[in-house]
């Protein structure tokens, strides 16, 4: 996933602005990804998304975010390690988003 700036300059023991000079000049950038929660199998309404730190490949960032002006909601969730445990995380997050969804339909 990535570092953030403050805690390099604390493991370089130098400063968080020198660290995101460094980053800039090296063109590394803070991006979105998306992770591919249906297999492939068909595209999902709902995207899982993480952050990181790239450089453009062929002068381009890869951000998948995709942002719109429409209105949003974060549901911040982790999952410990195990696919039993991971799926019960999915279904605590996923609970909230379904009322978030149902709510949205209702508004509109």
């Amino acid at each position: 996933m990535g570092f953030s700036d403050a805690r390099l300059a604390v493991l370089s023991e130098g400063h968080e602005a020198e660290v995101t000079a460094k980053r800039h000049a090296l063109g590394v950038r803070p991006v979105f990804k998306r992770i591919d929660t249906c297999a492939a199998e068909f595209a999902s309404p709902t995207a899982y998304m993480y952050s990181t730190y790239e450089a453009p490949f062929a002068g381009v960032l890869a951000d998948e975010s995709a942002p719109s002006d429409k209105k949003k909601v974060i549901i911040l969730a982790a999952a410990p390690t195990g696919s039993a445990r991971a799926s019960n995380s999915t279904i605590a997050a996923a609970t909230p988003v379904s009322r978030c969804m149902t709510l949205a339909t209702r508004a509109s």
